[in-house]
């Protein structure tokens, strides 16, 4: 697996400095929005093609590590946003 330092560039003339997936102007937190309303990998590929898919597939281990503490969990999430 890479590390995120690896799939993701920050710089100040790509999207005044918004995270980027690494070797694109793809915003991370577009994907990741994309991610949280359901998207899978597939449907991701056909929207953003120039993602590499084993990027896309570290990026959602990133994610379920950095949410469950790296812990295996059934736990089902909810928010309430009103």
């Amino acid at each position: 697996m890479k590390t995120i330092n690896k799939l993701i560039a920050i710089d100040s003339d790509v999207r005044s400095g918004t995270p980027c997936f690494r070797g694109t102007e793809i915003p991370v937190s577009l994907v990741i929005d994309h991610i949280a309303k359901g998207w899978s990998i597939p449907d991701l590929k056909k929207v953003f093609p120039k993602i590499k898919t084993s990027d896309m597939e570290n990026l959602m281990y990133y994610l379920s590590e950095k949410f469950t503490n790296g812990k295996k969990t059934d736990e089902t999430w909810s928010f309430n946003c009103g």
